[in-house]
């Protein structure tokens, strides 16, 4: 009886023993679930993954295919296309404008004034005068006079000629002017003539010199005439010994100006030279009979 006591007394401590373990495996686990219930306060980072086919498509130069290499070069193929043709159609719309620009021209040059110099002849009596003691006046001529602009002027020089000009355009050529000047070539300076032309019309382009006289209207194949008595200054350095005498090269010089009211501008140029030589004697008079009048044709400008 006391073996049967003491083994009922050993599996009731047993018991006990078992049901204390289970309370306790209780608590810990309802412990538990309420600690993972309660909200993080950590940061965590949570990586997510793609779909392959999305990644590649969003990430070509990390998994290249040949797909992508593909449509790479048709996009460089359309974006060189496209250059070369803004190229082209450059080049061919600044064809296009020159094309009309040059046939605007034609058409202007068509349709606009032309005022040309027909010719020049020098007038009665002295034609060459150097050094006047007055200047000459003879009636309806226009005198121009030139003070010096030049250092060291040696004497003056005057020459009394008649120009006559016409229109060759096909509409009114509207104040026209005539410039005369009397320039002296200075020996063996090349195209002295040009450029002293385009200075002397460079000024009156530039409203520097007054005109001396006008036209207020030509019209087409109509002609007028103008005399003048033109100056101009021999300076030192423009002589040159010819058989132990000063001698000049003299040249006559003129400019036309028509339109707006300097629009357009014709240059001619005359050599006065005694009958057998080029050089004329400094301080020697000459008459229309003892010159050769000879229009310089390298001097001619029409703009």
């Amino acid at each position: 009886m006391k073996f049967l006591d003491s083994l009922l007394s050993a599996l009731h401590g047993i018991e006990r023993s078992n049901r204390d373990i289970r309370d306790a495996i209780r608590q810990n686990t309802e412990a538990h679930k309420q600690e993972q219930q309660k909200p993080s306060s950590s940061n965590t980072t949570v990586q997510l993954q793609l779909p392959e086919a999305i990644t590649s498509y969003y990430q070509p130069d990390r998994n290249p295919t040949p797909r992508n290499d593909k449509w790479k070069t048709v996009e460089r193929i359309a974006i060189l296309s496209a250059l070369a043709l803004s190229v082209l159609a450059a080049l061919f719309t600044y064809r296009t404008m020159r094309q009309v620009t040059r046939q605007t021209d034609v058409m202007k040059a068509d349709t606009r004034p032309w005022v040309k110099v027909i010719e020049a002849t020098l007038n009665e009596a002295d034609a060459l005068i150097f050094d006047p003691k007055q200047q000459p006046r003879f009636h309806g001529e226009t005198l121009t006079m030139l003070a010096p602009r030049r250092p060291n002027p040696i004497m003056q020089v005057v020459v009394r000629a008649t120009f006559r000009m016409r229109n060759i355009g096909k509409s009114v050529a509207q104040n026209i002017s005539l410039f005369p000047e009397v320039f002296v070539e200075p020996p063996g300076e090349v195209d002295a003539v040009s450029k002293e032309q385009q200075a002397f019309c460079g000024q009156i382009a530039a409203g520097r010199l007054g005109p001396q006289n006008s036209w207020s209207a030509l019209f087409p194949t109509d002609e007028f005439s103008v005399p003048v008595t033109a100056t101009g200054w021999v300076y030192k350095g423009d002589t040159a010994k010819l058989n132990g005498v000063e001698s000049v090269v003299v040249v006559l010089i003129a400019c036309v100006t028509y339109q707006d009211p300097k629009a357009y501008q014709t240059r001619v140029a005359y050599t006065i030279a005694p009958i057998n030589s080029r050089f004329v004697r400094l301080g020697e008079n000459l008459t229309k009979e003892e010159i050769r009048f000879i229009r310089d044709e390298h001097a001619e400008y029409a703009q």
